[in-house]
């Protein structure tokens, strides 16, 4: 899951245990909020996370919020 400071400070913990109680392992990366954090570090530092935690083509990958999140994640 990617999400930024802001969501995940009032929804992040909410969020994590509703997709565990699904059966749902969760690994969650967060971002700071706003236009400078769309970089291609952001984006740099996210991919050496999901490499990190051996994330694949099988897994989920849910952008959390808006903006960085989904910019991230792919979103347009």
């Amino acid at each position: 899951m990617v999400t930024d400071n802001n969501v995940d400070f009032y929804y992040g913990d909410l969020m994590v245990n509703k997709i565990k109680s699904f059966g749902f392992d969760v690994n969650k990366y967060v971002v700071k909020p706003g236009e400078e954090s769309k970089s291609i570090e952001t984006l740099y530092s996210l991919c050496k996370y999901l490499n990190e935690w051996k994330i694949t083509r099988n897994d989920y990958l849910i952008a959390f919020g808006g903006g960085v999140a989904q910019a991230c994640c792919g979103a347009r």
